[in-house]
């Protein structure tokens, strides 16, 4: 690099007291090897309280691809600085000949001043004549390429969702199984209500009010947690103190075991509704107090 600050310094120094402003660029190889790294310099004589700035690793510097640069110490005689730079650079064009210019940017007014268009040449190892002794082949057959299995990636990738889930378990799992619970206990009490309203729609004969009845009454069960499917309407009115309910079931057995359907059967089928929602509201706020204190 000795030789190239020589140059340099007696290039840009020669008149002393001249300001060039327009950079100097240029290989130094006129031909270049595909894949092979291959030098370019750039320098430019400015005045020394003039700012400038050369092109770093975010430039584009098609059709060459940036290794490295080496920025060279700034020379100053009086008013005036050179400052140079060594841009190692490489391409994988296959063109004959390949162009760069490089810009130096002014900070203080943003101005861009490109260098000289530099030229080098694609330098092939093939002779002429040896590849017009080829001779291509119509068709190199079928070869098929087994595809190897990563079992190591697998492995890890499955160890790390596993090591997640686990945690994800351990932090949220609690949480996660009372709300699934809490949303089965009011997905069953939604069921019954939907099946309760369409039997009661269509309340003709005997059948359907038995089974109105006994689905009323298993679900009370589940929600009491006492065996009312199998208690009489004077039993379930020990257990349950609620006089309007007592005369709606009584409804239900005058039409189950007197063979007579009264009109008030629909106003008796409501307040049933209306006492299983009631007794929800209660199971479900004690049921959700169990839930937290487990």
């Amino acid at each position: 690099m000795k030789t190239l600050r020589k140059i340099f310094l007696t290039a840009f120094f020669v008149p002393v007291f001249c300001f060039g402003q327009k950079p100097h660029g240029r290989f130094l190889h006129d031909t270049l090897v595909i894949g092979k790294e291959i030098k370019f310099t750039l320098s430019i004589r400015h005045n020394s309280h003039t700012p400038i700035v050369f092109p770093d690793s975010t430039y584009n510097y098609k059709p060459f691809e940036l290794i490295g640069i080496e920025f060279l110490p700034t020379y100053t005689i009086g008013n005036v600085s050179v400052d140079s730079a060594v841009y190692s650079l490489v391409s994988f064009s296959t063109d004959s000949i390949l162009f760069l210019s490089l810009p130096v940017t002014y900070l203080q007014s943003g101005k861009k001043v490109f260098s000289d268009t530099s030229k080098t040449s694609l330098h092939s190892t093939l002779k002429s004549h040896s590849l017009k002794q080829i001779k291509p082949e119509t068709s190199t057959g079928f070869f098929e390429v087994p595809i190897d299995f990563n079992y190591p990636k697998i492995f890890y990738f499955l160890g790390l969702l596993l090591a997640i889930s686990t945690i994800f378990w351990l932090v949220f799992g609690k949480l996660i199984l009372r709300n699934y619970k809490i949303w089965l206990y009011k997905n069953k009490h939604r069921g019954f209500l939907s099946v309760f309203k369409r039997l009661s729609r269509n309340i003709e004969n005997q059948k359907i009010v038995s089974e109105t009845l006994l689905l009323w009454k298993k679900h009370m069960a589940w929600l009491l947690g006492k065996p009312i499917e199998s208690m009489s309407t004077q039993e379930i009115s020990e257990t349950i103190k609620n006089e309007r309910l007592i005369e709606a079931l009584k409804e239900f057995d005058l039409a189950i075991y007197g063979g007579k359907i009264s009109p008030h059967i629909s106003v008796a089928i409501i307040i049933l509704q209306d006492a299983a929602s009631e007794a929800f509201r209660s199971s479900f706020k004690s049921y959700k107090a169990k839930l937290k204190a487990s």
